[in-house]
Order: structure tokens, then C-alpha cells, then sequence
């Protein structure tokens, strides 16, 4: 990681300026509105209006250039120039948050740049607008930690946890969180971060609504799926050493399968013939829902090899121990989104698409499911395992 004027260089792969090229470097390009939107306001008209808000500067605005995944990029682009915005934190004098999304309510429209940048909020159809109920009124400081998407173990994880790490960073503090805490994950994670029951405000579902005396809203800590190193710091730092008190280590196995058998999308038709091939060279297979929070992070952290088709159960290579190798494998969308966090974390990855001829998709209601050949899978050990 290099940091000059503003730049900043994550991967494996950069050692000095003077070897990038424009020919090699592909330019993320942010999400634009097709039209002006009626519902959603600017961060600056906002604050154009609203003068008693606070706003508090967290970190610049930067490039940061990450090493491009061949997989995901036909181009023979080496590198993606990606713009970090600058983060920030709001303190809003009798704020408005709604839905479990954590909209803030600015007389029924919606900050631009609060908005997750795949949101429907940012299409222009009145379906995707969200219905606000009378809000219940707190008394205190409450953080919003909520986005869309939250619901999801990755984004949660990487883009909504790491929120709480920017408060702390720069001193800002709270009396309640108000967030989606249905979720196991949700809840357990809160709890390694010293958060019990009592300081949770719960988003039932996507009318609530809340006015809280002083309303604390992070923005988001980085761009869409691509992170910055502060978050993995952050997350290895706080959950690491919690889970490794609560967790033995030695109950997991060196060589982890992540099943998918219990997944409503992706799984492989064939798994159970998959983990008996794979028993056979050593491997344990583990359903991440069956574990805690602790327990992946353990599991993962304890590893040398893990083998997963592509899921958020994989977000949790972010506590792997460096030189871990990552086998991630793909048989229909391709994402670099564990590609980046291998090669942030000097993680020995390894993508794997599966030839058609080594599969055989059950697309059911868009499911993905697939078959995938014992063939492939012994290719697999016998090229990057044995």
C-alpha cells in the first residue's frame, strides 16, 4: 500500500509508479442518475437548508488503484483506478430515520449521497419509494447504522460494521444504535463489539420510523465493493481476538469446504458427491449458517485452504491468516469482490470458472443452481491443492 498525493495503491503488485500505463488502468465509473430525481436531494442542498446540522470530515477523498481480477476483466487491464469519496459523519438535531434501509427523512426525499449506489431509490418509478410512518421520538444520541442491503452477511460485514469503526476513529459518540437486528449475524456481531441488547433500537421492518433527539449518520466507509484497508483493520482488530476467547481453534479442520446445501441459490446439485471426493484428500465441509459469528471467524482464521463457491460465506476470508489459500469457484456471474480482499489480505487466490463441459446449470426461477463434475473438482486438487 502506497500512499502519495492523494493516491492510494492496494494489491500485491505495485512497487512503484513509474510501471503503470493508461493503456493497463481501467477507471470505476460511479453510478449517474439518468434524470434529476424529485425524491432525492443533495448532500450539499441538504445542508444548504439544514444549517444546524454538524457535518464532521472523516477521511479525503482519494484514487486508490486496486489489481485487477483476469476473471472479471476481458480487457488486459492490470489495474482499476477506483475514487474513494470522502467519508463523513452527520449529527442531526431531531433527525429523521426510516425504513430498515435507515433513510433520513428530509420532508419525504432522500440524501444522494446516503443512498447505496445499486438503491432503487435512485430509479425514478414510484414503486420504489418507501411508505414513512409517524416517527416514534427518542430521547439521546442514536447512530444509524443501517443501509439497504445490510441484510446481507458481506455488505453487512464490510460496508455497515465498519461504520461503527469510523465513529470511533475520530471520537464521535452515541447512546443507541438503531439497526435491522433480526438477523443472527446482526446480533452476534454487536455483541463481540461490546454492544448488548439494551443500546439496540430494532428496524422491525421497512416502515419504521424514529426521530431521535441527536441523529448520528456515517456515510458509507467506501466505495461499492471496493473497500479500503481501514475496514479490514478494523474488523480483524475488534472481532478477531473476541471470537479466538470464545472458540477453540483445534475443533476445526486445516482444509475447509464451504457447503451451500441449505442455500436457497447457487448450490451444486452433486455436493454431497463433491465433499465425499473431497474428504477423501482431507477436507472438512461446514455449513456457515450452522456456525456463529465466532465460529466462522475461528474457522477461517484457522485454515490453510478453503474451497467455496462463490457466497457471502466467504466474506470471512477477511480473518484469514496471510499465504491462506482461497479457492473460490464460479459457474455463471463472476465478481471480484473476494479477488480484492485476497489480494488487500496477501491472500493466495484462486479463481476457478467451470467449463460447460464440466457443468450443467439447473436454472430454477433464477436459483443458479448447478452440476459440477467430479472431473473438475479432482482437476482442482490435483492442480492447486496436492
Amino acid at each position: 500500500m502506497i500512499y502519495q498525493d492523494n493516491l492510494i495503491l492496494f494489491g500485491l503488485v505495485f512497487h512503484f509508479f513509474s510501471i503503470v500505463s493508461q493503456e493497463n488502468i481501467y477507471r470505476y465509473q460511479k453510478y449517474t442518475h439518468p434524470k434529476k430525481l424529485n425524491h432525492v436531494i443533495s448532500l450539499d442542498d441538504f445542508l444548504d437548508k439544514h444549517q444546524h446540522v454538524v457535518y464532521t470530515k472523516c477521511d479525503d477523498c482519494c484514487e486508490a488503484w486496486y489489481q485487477a481480477s483476469p476473471l472479471f476483466f476481458s480487457t488486459n487491464h492490470e489495474y482499476l483506478r477506483v475514487e474513494q469519496p470522502e467519508t463523513f459523519v452527520l449529527t442531526i438535531p431531531q433527525g429523521k430515520a426510516c425504513s430498515q434501509c435507515g433513510f433520513v427523512d428530509n420532508s419525504g426525499k432522500y440524501i444522494d449521497e446516503l443512498l447505496w449506489e445499486p438503491s432503487l431509490l435512485k430509479q425514478c418509478t414510484k414503486k420504489n419509494r418507501y411508505k414513512i410512518n409517524q416517527p416514534v421520538k427518542i430521547n439521546g444520541t442514536v447512530l444509524m447504522l443501517l443501509q439497504e442491503g445490510a441484510s446481507n452477511y458481506y455488505h453487512w460485514m464490510v460496508e455497515v460494521v465498519p461504520k461503527i469503526g469510523m465513529l470511533q476513529r475520530h471520537g464521535i459518540k452515541f447512546d443507541f444504535i438503531y439497526t435491522y437486528y433480526q438477523k443472527s449475524f446482526m446480533q452476534e456481531t454487536l455483541a463481540l463489539l461490546g454492544f448488548d441488547g439494551s443500546k439496540i433500537i430494532p428496524a422491525h421492518d421497512e416502515y419504521t420510523s424514529i426521530q431521535a433527539e441527536a441523529l448520528i449518520v456515517p456515510s458509507f466507509v467506501s466505495r461499492f465493493h471496493y473497500s479500503v484497508p481501514t475496514t479490514f483493520e478494523y474488523l480483524r482488530h475488534e472481532l478477531l481476538p473476541q471470537a479466538l476467547l470464545q472458540v477453540d481453534a483445534s475443533q476445526f479442520s486445516k482444509k475447509v469446504f464451504i457447503s451451500r446445501k441449505n442455500s436457497n441459490r447457487r448450490k451444486i446439485v452433486n455436493e454431497a458427491s463433491i465433499i465425499e471426493l473431497l474428504e477423501k484428500n482431507g477436507f472438512v465441509a461446514y455449513a456457515l449458517e450452522k456456525l456463529s459469528v465466532a465460529e466462522q471467524i475461528v474457522l477461517f482464521s484457522n485454515a490453510e485452504i478453503i474451497l467455496a463457491e462463490h457466497g457471502a460465506g466467504l466474506t470471512n476470508i477477511i480473518f484469514c491468516q496471510p499465504q491462506t489459500k482461497v479457492i473460490e469457484i464460479f459457474h455463471s456471474r463472476i465478481v471480484p469482490t473476494y479477488f480484492d480482499i485476497s489480494m488487500q489480505l496477501n491472500l493466495d487466490y484462486v479463481g476457478c470458472i467451470v467449463p460447460d463441459e464440466y457443468k450443467k446449470v439447473k436454472d430454477t426461477q433464477h436459483s443458479l443452481h448447478t452440476y459440477v463434475s467430479l472431473d473438475y473438482i479432482q482437476f482442482i486438487i490435483g492442480m492447486y491443492i496436492d
